[in-house]
């Protein structure tokens, strides 16, 4: 399998036949999806406490992450000659929004 067929089985997992977030995904990976997040979303709060990242709250900082990672890959998937992937950007994207201000590139 290569790189664009785990892509490809993560978003099919993760969106269902329809793109809807959470269609036809059983309990279990529920489960594993919301304990993903809430993982994420510790990770901003942490930042929050330490001045790191604007006040929002972490858990739709999480979502937000997600999903934008999600649609990167998904117009990577249905367009790759036209739109690769790009970590840089997303990370740019996300990140210098969220960035409390003097840090990462937020000045």
């Amino acid at each position: 399998m290569d790189n664009s067929d785990y892509v490809r089985l993560h978003l099919a997992v993760k969106w269902g036949t329809n793109f809807n977030l959470r269609i036809n995904l059983d309990a279990e990976l529920r489960s594993l999806y919301e304990e993903v997040i809430q993982n994420l979303a510790k990770v901003f709060q942490r930042g929050m406490g330490k001045k790191v990242f604007r006040k929002f709250d972490p858990y739709l900082l999480a979502i937000a992450l997600d999903s934008i990672t999600c649609a990167f890959l998904f117009q990577t998937l249905e367009k790759p000659d036209e739109h690769r992937f790009d970590a840089t950007l997303v990370m740019d994207l996300f990140f210098n929004s969220v960035y409390e201000k003097g840090r990462g590139g937020n000045e």
